[in-house]
């Protein structure tokens, strides 16, 4: 893959559970931003359904176990709601779950299906992110490369490692 060695072709097919990784890693998923959002709505909510509480004449002693009930009821419903919403979203983007190639080379990666194809010049990506198993070549805030890591035999993992370090090095 590095210069003369020559290029890397890797075959996969995407999965529900790489999808829901991949989701799970994304940036906009943990951002700052939107943790202080969902936080800001659920005590809006909280001091709404207090008010609300109030004004319908329900005792204290009621009130309590209902803020501690409401909080840990939407827990729940997005512990089965989000594996519901994930496999719903792969399942109407098809062209995700198709067999693709992947050839990485020194210059980007070409990435083709019976349907598409892509070319990325390394420049085109801002970082990698490594999970247990995917690399993820984040090229913006909403759009990612998904590469599993199964597609890759041990040396061609080490040389892609190798050549994200090189090409998207601070100092590129």
């Amino acid at each position: 893959m590095m210069g003369c060695e020559g290029a890397v072709r890797i075959e996969y097919q995407l999965t529900v559970a790489d999808w829901s990784e991949a989701l799970s890693t994304s940036p906009s998923s943990r951002s700052p931003g939107r943790r202080v959002l969902a936080t800001l709505i659920t005590l809006t909510a909280i001091v709404l359904l207090i008010i609300g509480l109030g004004f319908l004449g329900v005792p204290e002693n009621r009130t309590i176990p209902l803020l501690v009930a409401v909080p840990l009821l939407t827990l729940v419903i997005l512990k089965i709601a989000r594996p519901i919403w994930i496999r719903r979203d792969f399942r109407r983007h098809p062209l995700i779950s198709r067999r693709q190639v992947a050839q990485i080379e020194d210059w980007g990666i070409r990435v083709e299906s019976d349907e598409w194809n892509s070319e990325m010049k390394w420049a085109a990506f801002m970082e990698c992110k490594e999970t247990k198993n995917l690399f993820l070549l984040s090229a913006g805030a909403r759009s990612a490369l998904i590469l599993p890591k199964r597609a890759f035999g041990p040396s061609e993992e080490a040389q892609f490692r190798e050549l994200v370090l090189q090409k998207l090095s601070p100092t590129k």
